[in-house]
Protein backbone atom coordinates (compact mmCIF):
# COMPACT_ATOMS: atom_id res chain seq x y z
CA UNK A 1 0.00 0.00 0.00
CA UNK A 2 2.58 1.91 0.84
CA UNK A 3 3.96 3.03 -3.22
CA UNK A 4 0.45 4.87 -3.38
CA UNK A 5 1.56 6.88 -0.25
CA UNK A 6 4.72 7.28 -2.08
CA UNK A 7 3.54 8.54 -5.06
CA UNK A 8 1.11 10.98 -3.89
CA UNK A 9 3.59 12.71 -1.42
CA UNK A 10 5.85 12.89 -4.64
CA UNK A 11 2.80 15.02 -6.38
CA UNK A 12 2.90 16.93 -3.09
CA UNK A 13 6.65 17.86 -3.32
CA UNK A 14 6.50 18.64 -7.03
CA UNK A 15 3.09 21.13 -6.84
CA UNK A 16 4.73 22.91 -3.94
CA UNK A 17 7.67 23.26 -6.20
CA UNK A 18 5.13 24.92 -8.99
CA UNK A 19 3.94 26.90 -5.86
CA UNK A 20 6.91 28.31 -4.61
CA UNK A 21 8.83 28.99 -8.01
CA UNK A 22 6.69 29.91 -10.52
CA UNK A 23 7.89 27.75 -12.86
CA UNK A 24 5.22 29.61 -15.60
CA UNK A 25 7.54 32.53 -15.18
CA UNK A 26 10.68 30.95 -15.77
CA UNK A 27 11.72 27.99 -18.37
CA UNK A 28 14.94 27.22 -16.51
CA UNK A 29 12.95 26.44 -13.21
CA UNK A 30 10.42 24.48 -15.70
CA UNK A 31 13.11 22.19 -17.19
CA UNK A 32 13.83 21.61 -13.18
CA UNK A 33 10.94 20.89 -12.28
CA UNK A 34 10.88 18.39 -15.69
CA UNK A 35 14.19 16.97 -14.17
CA UNK A 36 12.51 16.53 -10.64
CA UNK A 37 9.67 14.91 -11.94
CA UNK A 38 12.08 12.21 -14.24
CA UNK A 39 14.00 11.40 -10.64
CA UNK A 40 10.94 10.80 -9.10
CA UNK A 41 9.47 8.33 -11.59
CA UNK A 42 12.80 6.59 -11.41
CA UNK A 43 12.53 6.76 -7.98
CA UNK A 44 9.52 5.05 -7.95
CA UNK A 45 10.52 2.67 -10.73
CA UNK A 46 13.36 1.32 -8.53
CA UNK A 47 11.04 0.86 -5.49
CA UNK A 48 8.64 -1.02 -7.77
CA UNK A 49 11.13 -3.25 -8.77
CA UNK A 50 12.17 -4.20 -5.85
CA UNK A 51 9.12 -4.95 -4.88
CA UNK A 52 8.45 -7.40 -7.76
CA UNK A 53 11.68 -9.17 -6.63
CA UNK A 54 10.54 -10.25 -3.26
CA UNK A 55 7.10 -11.01 -4.30
CA UNK A 56 8.72 -13.12 -6.57
CA UNK A 57 10.64 -14.51 -3.92
CA UNK A 58 7.68 -15.21 -1.71
CA UNK A 59 5.72 -16.81 -4.71
CA UNK A 60 8.99 -19.03 -5.20
CA UNK A 61 8.79 -20.57 -1.73
CA UNK A 62 5.46 -21.19 -2.15
CA UNK A 63 6.19 -23.22 -5.56
CA UNK A 64 8.86 -24.95 -4.16
CA UNK A 65 6.17 -26.69 -1.83
CA UNK A 66 3.32 -26.72 -4.01
CA UNK A 67 3.19 -30.42 -5.83
CA UNK A 68 -0.13 -31.08 -8.05
CA UNK A 69 -3.31 -33.25 -6.56
CA UNK A 70 -2.10 -36.18 -8.91
CA UNK A 71 1.15 -36.99 -6.96
CA UNK A 72 -0.32 -38.72 -4.09
CA UNK A 73 2.41 -40.61 -2.86
CA UNK A 74 3.61 -40.73 1.08
CA UNK A 75 6.66 -39.09 1.10
CA UNK A 76 6.09 -36.36 -1.37
CA UNK A 77 2.50 -35.69 0.80
CA UNK A 78 4.49 -35.63 3.49
CA UNK A 79 7.02 -33.19 2.62
CA UNK A 80 4.49 -30.55 1.54
CA UNK A 81 3.00 -30.81 5.32
CA UNK A 82 6.68 -30.10 5.70
CA UNK A 83 7.41 -27.66 3.93
CA UNK A 84 4.25 -25.56 4.72
CA UNK A 85 4.73 -26.02 8.53
CA UNK A 86 8.09 -24.46 8.02
CA UNK A 87 6.99 -21.51 6.01
CA UNK A 88 4.36 -20.72 8.56
CA UNK A 89 6.78 -19.01 10.47
CA UNK A 90 8.67 -17.17 7.73
CA UNK A 91 5.35 -15.96 6.61
CA UNK A 92 4.62 -14.84 9.99
CA UNK A 93 7.92 -12.87 10.16
CA UNK A 94 7.76 -11.39 6.51
CA UNK A 95 4.29 -9.95 7.36
CA UNK A 96 5.35 -8.66 11.05
CA UNK A 97 8.68 -7.25 9.80
CA UNK A 98 7.61 -5.49 6.80
CA UNK A 99 5.47 -2.21 7.38
CA UNK A 100 4.10 -2.28 3.66
CA UNK A 101 2.28 -5.88 3.77
CA UNK A 102 -0.62 -4.38 5.65
CA UNK A 103 -2.81 -6.89 3.86
CA UNK A 104 -0.70 -9.56 4.22
CA UNK A 105 -0.26 -9.03 8.18
CA UNK A 106 -5.07 -8.74 8.02
CA UNK A 107 -4.44 -12.04 6.03
CA UNK A 108 -2.52 -14.28 8.38
CA UNK A 109 -3.96 -13.09 11.40
CA UNK A 110 -7.98 -13.99 10.05
CA UNK A 111 -9.60 -16.64 11.47
CA UNK A 112 -9.74 -18.70 8.31
CA UNK A 113 -6.60 -18.68 7.21
CA UNK A 114 -4.49 -21.50 9.01
CA UNK A 115 -7.66 -23.74 9.02
CA UNK A 116 -6.58 -26.08 6.81
CA UNK A 117 -2.66 -25.11 7.16
CA UNK A 118 -1.12 -27.83 8.51
CA UNK A 119 0.31 -28.34 12.36
CA UNK A 120 2.95 -30.08 14.21
CA UNK A 121 0.25 -32.81 14.94
CA UNK A 122 -0.16 -33.63 11.35
CA UNK A 123 3.44 -34.18 10.89
CA UNK A 124 3.50 -36.50 13.52
CA UNK A 125 1.13 -38.70 12.18
CA UNK A 126 1.85 -38.38 8.94
CA UNK A 127 5.05 -39.87 9.87
CA UNK A 128 3.65 -42.79 11.82
CA UNK A 129 1.49 -42.96 8.75
CA UNK A 130 4.54 -43.42 6.64
CA UNK A 131 6.37 -45.71 9.06
CA UNK A 132 2.89 -48.01 8.90
CA UNK A 133 2.84 -47.94 5.39
CA UNK A 134 6.51 -49.03 5.09
CA UNK A 135 5.97 -52.08 7.50
CA UNK A 136 2.65 -53.35 6.04
CA UNK A 137 4.11 -53.53 2.61
CA UNK A 138 7.91 -54.18 3.70
CA UNK A 139 8.67 -50.90 1.24
CA UNK A 140 12.67 -50.49 1.86
CA UNK A 141 13.46 -46.61 3.12
CA UNK A 142 15.68 -46.07 0.10
CA UNK A 143 12.27 -46.90 -2.21
CA UNK A 144 10.62 -45.09 -0.23
CA UNK A 145 12.19 -42.14 -0.42
CA UNK A 146 12.18 -42.52 -4.43
CA UNK A 147 8.61 -42.05 -4.43
CA UNK A 148 8.05 -38.64 -4.19
CA UNK A 149 7.36 -36.20 -6.70
CA UNK A 150 9.99 -34.60 -9.20
CA UNK A 151 8.77 -31.46 -8.69
CA UNK A 152 9.61 -31.27 -4.97
CA UNK A 153 13.37 -30.67 -3.71
CA UNK A 154 15.27 -33.58 -2.47
CA UNK A 155 14.11 -34.30 1.04
CA UNK A 156 16.77 -32.38 3.72
CA UNK A 157 17.64 -34.52 6.76
CA UNK A 158 15.52 -32.53 8.96
CA UNK A 159 12.48 -34.00 6.70
CA UNK A 160 14.00 -37.26 7.16
CA UNK A 161 14.27 -37.27 11.25
CA UNK A 162 10.85 -36.36 11.75
CA UNK A 163 9.97 -39.24 9.80
CA UNK A 164 12.27 -41.55 12.34
CA UNK A 165 10.66 -39.74 14.92
CA UNK A 166 7.37 -40.43 13.78
CA UNK A 167 8.08 -44.40 13.54
CA UNK A 168 9.53 -44.12 17.33
CA UNK A 169 6.29 -42.79 18.34
CA UNK A 170 4.69 -45.63 16.80
CA UNK A 171 6.96 -48.15 18.14
CA UNK A 172 6.06 -51.65 16.97
CA UNK A 173 5.85 -50.05 13.44
CA UNK A 174 9.88 -50.10 14.00
CA UNK A 175 12.30 -48.77 11.01
CA UNK A 176 13.18 -45.95 13.54
CA UNK A 177 17.38 -46.38 13.28
CA UNK A 178 16.49 -46.98 9.33
CA UNK A 179 15.16 -43.83 9.11
CA UNK A 180 17.28 -42.05 11.36
CA UNK A 181 20.88 -43.49 9.26
CA UNK A 182 19.16 -41.84 6.22
CA UNK A 183 18.42 -38.48 7.95
CA UNK A 184 22.62 -38.99 8.95
CA UNK A 185 23.43 -39.44 5.40
CA UNK A 186 21.70 -36.72 3.68
CA UNK A 187 23.26 -34.16 6.54
CA UNK A 188 26.83 -35.43 5.38
CA UNK A 189 25.50 -34.60 2.30
CA UNK A 190 24.41 -30.75 3.08
CA UNK A 191 27.24 -28.62 2.77
CA UNK A 192 25.41 -25.26 4.08
CA UNK A 193 25.42 -26.59 7.85
CA UNK A 194 27.40 -24.99 10.16
CA UNK A 195 29.34 -27.50 12.52
CA UNK A 196 27.15 -26.41 15.61
CA UNK A 197 24.17 -27.61 13.89
CA UNK A 198 25.26 -30.51 12.15
CA UNK A 199 26.46 -31.62 15.87
CA UNK A 200 23.10 -30.81 17.66
CA UNK A 201 21.28 -33.04 14.96
CA UNK A 202 23.69 -35.91 15.47
CA UNK A 203 22.65 -36.01 18.80
CA UNK A 204 19.01 -36.02 18.38
CA UNK A 205 19.62 -38.96 15.76
CA UNK A 206 21.96 -40.74 18.15
CA UNK A 207 18.97 -40.47 20.94
CA UNK A 208 16.32 -41.85 18.03
CA UNK A 209 18.48 -44.68 17.84
CA UNK A 210 19.10 -45.15 21.23
CA UNK A 211 16.04 -46.04 22.05
CA UNK A 212 14.64 -47.39 18.78
CA UNK A 213 18.15 -50.29 19.77
CA UNK A 214 16.20 -50.20 23.73
CA UNK A 215 12.95 -50.96 22.50
CA UNK A 216 13.86 -53.94 20.30
CA UNK A 217 16.18 -55.28 23.90
CA UNK A 218 12.91 -54.73 25.91
CA UNK A 219 10.77 -56.56 23.19
CA UNK A 220 13.64 -59.69 22.97
CA UNK A 221 13.90 -59.96 26.46
CA UNK A 222 10.72 -59.05 28.57
CA UNK A 223 7.94 -60.00 26.12
CA UNK A 224 7.52 -55.70 25.87
CA UNK A 225 5.64 -55.41 22.48
CA UNK A 226 5.25 -51.49 22.52
CA UNK A 227 7.63 -48.62 23.50
CA UNK A 228 7.02 -45.88 24.71
CA UNK A 229 3.73 -46.43 25.03
CA UNK A 230 1.37 -49.06 23.23
CA UNK A 231 -0.69 -47.37 20.79
CA UNK A 232 -3.89 -48.65 18.79
CA UNK A 233 -2.48 -49.72 15.68
CA UNK A 234 -4.02 -53.17 13.43
CA UNK A 235 -0.52 -53.22 11.41
CA UNK A 236 0.17 -57.13 12.03
CA UNK A 237 -3.79 -57.48 10.76
CA UNK A 238 -3.41 -55.95 7.58
CA UNK A 239 0.44 -57.23 7.13
CA UNK A 240 -1.00 -60.67 6.56
CA UNK A 241 -3.82 -60.22 3.51
CA UNK A 242 -2.84 -56.78 1.97
CA UNK A 243 -0.56 -56.59 -0.60
CA UNK A 244 1.34 -53.57 -2.67
CA UNK A 245 -0.47 -54.72 -5.89
CA UNK A 246 -2.47 -57.27 -8.09
CA UNK A 247 -5.05 -59.87 -6.54
CA UNK A 248 -4.27 -62.52 -4.33
CA UNK A 249 -6.79 -65.74 -4.07
CA UNK A 250 -6.50 -69.55 -4.33
CA UNK A 251 -6.45 -70.33 -7.80
CA UNK A 252 -8.85 -73.05 -8.15
CA UNK A 253 -9.71 -74.84 -10.76
CA UNK A 254 -13.40 -74.96 -10.56
CA UNK A 255 -13.66 -71.26 -10.21
CA UNK A 256 -14.69 -69.45 -13.60
CA UNK A 257 -15.40 -66.17 -15.51
CA UNK A 258 -18.44 -65.96 -17.71
CA UNK A 259 -21.17 -63.69 -18.76
CA UNK A 260 -24.00 -63.81 -17.43
CA UNK A 261 -27.86 -62.62 -17.49
CA UNK A 262 -28.63 -63.66 -14.68
CA UNK A 263 -31.14 -66.82 -15.13
CA UNK A 264 -32.60 -64.51 -17.98
CA UNK A 265 -33.02 -61.43 -16.39
CA UNK A 266 -34.66 -59.03 -18.87
CA UNK A 267 -32.63 -56.24 -17.38
CA UNK A 268 -29.60 -58.03 -18.43
CA UNK A 269 -30.28 -59.87 -21.88
CA UNK A 270 -28.55 -56.67 -24.15
CA UNK A 271 -26.15 -56.06 -21.23
CA UNK A 272 -24.41 -59.26 -19.51
CA UNK A 273 -22.67 -58.80 -16.68
CA UNK A 274 -18.99 -59.82 -16.82
CA UNK A 275 -18.74 -62.18 -13.17
CA UNK A 276 -15.74 -63.68 -11.99
CA UNK A 277 -16.21 -65.93 -9.04
CA UNK A 278 -13.42 -65.73 -6.34
CA UNK A 279 -14.94 -68.21 -4.37
CA UNK A 280 -18.19 -70.52 -4.08
CA UNK A 281 -18.84 -70.39 -0.40
CA UNK A 282 -18.60 -68.26 0.85
CA UNK A 283 -19.58 -66.71 -2.54
CA UNK A 284 -17.91 -63.56 -3.27
CA UNK A 285 -17.78 -62.20 -7.29
CA UNK A 286 -16.02 -59.31 -8.96
CA UNK A 287 -18.39 -58.13 -11.77
CA UNK A 288 -16.34 -56.35 -14.15
CA UNK A 289 -17.00 -52.74 -15.69
CA UNK A 290 -20.43 -52.68 -13.41
CA UNK A 291 -20.00 -48.75 -13.60
CA UNK A 292 -18.93 -46.62 -16.67
CA UNK A 293 -16.21 -43.93 -15.64
CA UNK A 294 -18.77 -40.84 -16.13
CA UNK A 295 -21.09 -42.90 -13.61
CA UNK A 296 -18.56 -43.51 -11.08
CA UNK A 297 -17.55 -39.58 -11.48
CA UNK A 298 -20.97 -38.51 -10.97
CA UNK A 299 -21.14 -40.46 -7.45
CA UNK A 300 -17.92 -39.71 -6.19
CA UNK A 301 -18.14 -35.65 -6.80
CA UNK A 302 -21.54 -36.10 -5.02
CA UNK A 303 -19.87 -37.68 -2.02
CA UNK A 304 -17.03 -35.67 -2.05
CA UNK A 305 -19.76 -32.42 -1.17
CA UNK A 306 -20.47 -34.02 2.48
CA UNK A 307 -17.76 -36.03 3.67
CA UNK A 308 -16.95 -36.54 7.35
CA UNK A 309 -15.36 -38.45 9.23
CA UNK A 310 -16.24 -42.64 8.96
CA UNK A 311 -16.73 -44.63 12.77
CA UNK A 312 -16.86 -48.00 13.74
CA UNK A 313 -19.83 -49.66 15.66
CA UNK A 314 -19.37 -50.06 19.34
CA UNK A 315 -21.43 -51.88 21.81
CA UNK A 316 -21.95 -48.82 24.03
CA UNK A 317 -22.64 -46.60 20.87
CA UNK A 318 -24.07 -48.32 18.05
CA UNK A 319 -24.10 -45.86 15.68
CA UNK A 320 -20.10 -45.88 15.76
CA UNK A 321 -17.62 -44.14 17.16
CA UNK A 322 -14.09 -42.37 16.01
CA UNK A 323 -11.46 -44.84 15.82
CA UNK A 324 -7.68 -45.41 14.72
CA UNK A 325 -8.94 -48.56 13.60
CA UNK A 326 -10.95 -46.72 10.69
CA UNK A 327 -9.34 -43.69 8.58
CA UNK A 328 -11.32 -42.41 6.27
CA UNK A 329 -14.22 -40.42 5.34
CA UNK A 330 -17.41 -40.91 4.36
CA UNK A 331 -21.02 -39.70 3.15
CA UNK A 332 -24.55 -40.61 2.35
CA UNK A 333 -26.44 -40.63 -1.09
CA UNK A 334 -30.38 -41.18 -1.38
CA UNK A 335 -31.60 -42.49 -5.10
CA UNK A 336 -33.88 -39.82 -4.86
CA UNK A 337 -30.67 -37.62 -5.69
CA UNK A 338 -29.91 -38.12 -8.67
CA UNK A 339 -31.60 -40.19 -11.68
CA UNK A 340 -27.64 -42.37 -11.96
CA UNK A 341 -28.64 -44.08 -8.23
CA UNK A 342 -32.24 -44.42 -8.77
CA UNK A 343 -31.37 -46.70 -12.14
CA UNK A 344 -28.28 -48.05 -10.54
CA UNK A 345 -30.30 -49.53 -7.90
CA UNK A 346 -32.16 -51.24 -9.99
CA UNK A 347 -29.49 -52.27 -11.62
CA UNK A 348 -27.83 -54.00 -8.38
CA UNK A 349 -30.93 -55.75 -8.15
CA UNK A 350 -30.80 -57.00 -11.62
CA UNK A 351 -27.37 -58.52 -10.89
CA UNK A 352 -28.41 -60.08 -7.58
CA UNK A 353 -31.54 -61.07 -7.59
CA UNK A 354 -31.97 -59.44 -4.54
CA UNK A 355 -34.96 -56.61 -3.49
CA UNK A 356 -33.24 -53.94 -2.60
CA UNK A 357 -36.18 -52.47 -0.78
CA UNK A 358 -34.90 -52.69 2.46
CA UNK A 359 -31.24 -51.43 1.68
CA UNK A 360 -29.40 -48.86 3.54
CA UNK A 361 -28.23 -45.85 1.16
CA UNK A 362 -25.19 -45.70 -0.65
CA UNK A 363 -22.15 -44.88 1.32
CA UNK A 364 -19.60 -42.95 -0.49
CA UNK A 365 -16.04 -43.65 1.13
CA UNK A 366 -12.36 -42.21 0.78
CA UNK A 367 -9.63 -43.70 1.63
CA UNK A 368 -6.57 -40.91 1.48
CA UNK A 369 -2.62 -42.39 1.84
CA UNK A 370 -3.01 -44.84 4.77
CA UNK A 371 -6.63 -44.95 4.79
CA UNK A 372 -7.40 -48.54 6.04
CA UNK A 373 -10.25 -50.25 8.33
CA UNK A 374 -9.31 -52.92 10.22
CA UNK A 375 -10.57 -56.52 9.58
CA UNK A 376 -14.34 -56.23 10.55
CA UNK A 377 -17.86 -57.93 9.24
CA UNK A 378 -20.85 -55.89 7.53
CA UNK A 379 -23.64 -57.80 9.16
CA UNK A 380 -24.20 -58.66 12.93
CA UNK A 381 -24.02 -61.74 15.57
CA UNK A 382 -26.15 -63.07 17.57
CA UNK A 383 -25.04 -61.38 20.15
CA UNK A 384 -25.01 -58.21 18.76
CA UNK A 385 -28.28 -58.50 17.52
CA UNK A 386 -29.81 -59.69 20.81
CA UNK A 387 -28.10 -55.81 22.38
CA UNK A 388 -29.92 -53.95 19.41
CA UNK A 389 -33.04 -55.47 18.61
CA UNK A 390 -35.05 -52.24 18.32
CA UNK A 391 -32.27 -51.13 15.33
CA UNK A 392 -32.53 -54.62 13.47
CA UNK A 393 -36.38 -55.95 13.98
CA UNK A 394 -36.84 -53.38 11.02
CA UNK A 395 -35.05 -54.38 8.54
CA UNK A 396 -33.46 -57.08 9.58
CA UNK A 397 -29.12 -58.06 9.50
CA UNK A 398 -27.58 -56.86 6.73
CA UNK A 399 -27.98 -59.69 4.23
CA UNK A 400 -25.34 -59.19 1.39
CA UNK A 401 -22.96 -56.04 0.45
CA UNK A 402 -22.49 -54.85 -2.84
CA UNK A 403 -19.00 -52.62 -2.76
CA UNK A 404 -18.56 -50.42 -6.46
CA UNK A 405 -14.92 -49.45 -6.85
CA UNK A 406 -15.35 -45.45 -7.92
CA UNK A 407 -11.20 -45.43 -8.39
CA UNK A 408 -8.03 -47.45 -9.62
CA UNK A 409 -5.92 -47.72 -6.72
CA UNK A 410 -1.72 -47.39 -7.73
CA UNK A 411 -0.23 -48.64 -4.94
CA UNK A 412 -2.44 -50.82 -1.87
CA UNK A 413 -5.90 -50.56 -0.92
CA UNK A 414 -6.74 -53.67 -1.63
CA UNK A 415 -10.41 -54.65 -0.08
CA UNK A 416 -9.26 -58.02 1.35
CA UNK A 417 -10.97 -61.38 2.63
CA UNK A 418 -9.49 -63.00 6.03
CA UNK A 419 -10.31 -66.48 5.42
CA UNK A 420 -10.17 -67.54 2.99
CA UNK A 421 -7.51 -65.08 2.39
CA UNK A 422 -7.68 -63.00 -0.91
CA UNK A 423 -7.36 -59.55 -1.81
CA UNK A 424 -9.32 -57.66 -4.48
CA UNK A 425 -7.40 -54.54 -6.44
CA UNK A 426 -9.72 -51.72 -6.79
CA UNK A 427 -10.27 -51.12 -10.38
CA UNK A 428 -12.71 -48.39 -11.24
CA UNK A 429 -16.17 -49.42 -12.39
CA UNK A 430 -15.78 -52.92 -10.94
CA UNK A 431 -18.55 -54.55 -8.26
CA UNK A 432 -17.80 -56.86 -5.89
CA UNK A 433 -20.82 -58.74 -3.98
CA UNK A 434 -20.75 -61.26 -1.21
CA UNK A 435 -23.56 -62.27 1.25
CA UNK A 436 -22.91 -61.67 4.31
CA UNK A 437 -25.21 -64.56 6.40
CA UNK A 438 -25.66 -67.57 5.85
CA UNK A 439 -28.16 -70.41 6.78
CA UNK A 440 -28.48 -71.56 10.54
CA UNK A 441 -29.90 -74.60 11.85
CA UNK A 442 -29.09 -73.62 15.58
CA UNK A 443 -31.48 -73.31 18.49
CA UNK A 444 -30.37 -70.12 20.19
CA UNK A 445 -31.23 -67.27 18.07
CA UNK A 446 -33.05 -63.90 18.59
CA UNK A 447 -37.08 -64.01 19.24
CA UNK A 448 -37.52 -60.89 17.54
CA UNK A 449 -35.54 -62.41 14.41
CA UNK A 450 -38.35 -65.25 14.27
CA UNK A 451 -40.71 -63.62 11.57
CA UNK A 452 -37.91 -63.44 8.91
CA UNK A 453 -38.39 -67.50 8.45
CA UNK A 454 -35.40 -67.99 7.10
CA UNK A 455 -32.63 -68.57 10.25
CA UNK A 456 -29.50 -66.89 8.76
CA UNK A 457 -26.34 -66.00 11.13
CA UNK A 458 -23.40 -63.88 10.31
CA UNK A 459 -21.40 -65.92 8.19
CA UNK A 460 -17.30 -65.49 9.47
CA UNK A 461 -15.68 -66.13 6.16
CA UNK A 462 -16.48 -62.75 5.03
CA UNK A 463 -14.91 -60.45 7.79
CA UNK A 464 -12.99 -58.28 5.67
CA UNK A 465 -10.21 -54.77 5.91
CA UNK A 466 -10.17 -51.79 3.22
CA UNK A 467 -5.92 -52.29 3.61
CA UNK A 468 -3.94 -49.02 3.68
CA UNK A 469 -3.91 -47.13 0.90
CA UNK A 470 -0.02 -46.76 -0.18
CA UNK A 471 0.03 -44.71 -3.13
CA UNK A 472 -3.17 -42.36 -4.71
CA UNK A 473 -6.58 -42.71 -3.09
CA UNK A 474 -9.55 -44.98 -2.58
CA UNK A 475 -13.25 -43.84 -3.55
CA UNK A 476 -15.74 -46.77 -3.19
CA UNK A 477 -19.28 -46.83 -2.80
CA UNK A 478 -21.59 -49.37 -0.95
CA UNK A 479 -24.76 -50.70 -1.37
CA UNK A 480 -26.09 -53.11 1.90
CA UNK A 481 -28.39 -54.65 1.27
CA UNK A 482 -30.92 -56.50 4.61
CA UNK A 483 -33.32 -58.90 4.97
CA UNK A 484 -36.74 -57.62 4.29
CA UNK A 485 -38.23 -58.37 1.62
CA UNK A 486 -35.55 -61.02 0.77
CA UNK A 487 -37.61 -64.16 2.70
CA UNK A 488 -35.86 -67.11 0.78
CA UNK A 489 -32.67 -66.57 -0.85
CA UNK A 490 -31.02 -69.43 -3.29
CA UNK A 491 -27.42 -68.96 -2.29
CA UNK A 492 -26.84 -71.19 -5.19
CA UNK A 493 -27.69 -68.53 -7.80
CA UNK A 494 -24.97 -67.27 -10.18
CA UNK A 495 -24.73 -63.01 -9.77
Amino acid sequence: MHWVCYIYSLSCLFIGALGVTELHSSTIHLLEGLVTESLAFEDLSRFLLSEELRLKKHIAEFEAISVPPWHNDPLTKFFFASRLDGYREKLTEAAVGAESDEILRTLINSETFWTWWPMGSDLVGASEGLCKLQQVYDVPVQQMVSMRSDLLPPPSPDDLKDVARGCFAEGPFGNTSTWSTAALQRMRQWTDVLPPQRRKFQMGIASLVANDIRREALQANEGVTTYPSPPSNDMMQHKSICVRSGDVWPQQSDLVCEYSVNGGHPYLLLQPLKVEFLSYDPRIVVIHDFLRPSESEVIQNMGAKTLTRGTVYSEEKPSGVHSPLRVSKVSWLSDSEHPLLAKLTTRIAAATWLSLESAELYQVANYGLGGHYTPHPDAKGLDDLADDASVEDVDGNRLATMLLFLSDVPAGGATAFVDPPMAVKPREGDALFWFDLRLYAGDDWPQHFDFWHEKRVLDERTWHTGCPVLRGSKWIATKWIHERDNVHVDYNVPA
